[in-house]
């Protein structure tokens, strides 16, 4: 394995655990087949320039980074699953959306919907 093809798999790895995604989430992320993800990352097949280029485009980075030494380092931790608590959190709080009446639902839905904005505002 050569040392471009070397660095792309520890990229790749790298940004598959940044986003918590195995070889058929980036596969489907990007469009492409998983038996060419995992023929990729073992380094028995070596990725067209078209293949590069959509791996690139659903992380969000050129060809150029894909490929650069040091990518690994900059990337933010991996994002963690969230929590049983957390799920059960969710749960609990859909059941009791569904139950209640059409109109909460509608107030529920539009207060959400302004918080988002909100949000979204702030995180400019």
């Amino acid at each position: 394995m050569s040392g471009t093809h070397q660095e792309l798999v520890s990229n790749l790895t790298a940004l598959m655990q940044s986003r918590s995604l195995n070889q058929v989430g980036l596969a489907s992320l990007v469009g492409i087949n998983q038996k060419t993800v995992s023929n990729i990352l073992r380094g028995s097949n070596s990725p067209s320039l078209e293949i590069l280029e959509k791996i690139a485009v659903a992380f969000g980075i050129s060809v150029a980074v894909l490929l650069s030494p040091g990518l690994r380092e900059n990337l933010p931790p991996a994002r963690s699953s969230p929590s049983a608590s957390t799920a059960r959190d969710i749960a609990r709080l859909v059941e009791d959306f569904l139950l209640s009446s059409s109109q909460a639902q509608q107030e529920l839905l539009i207060t959400a919907r302004e918080k988002a904005k909100e949000s979204a505002t702030h995180n400019k």
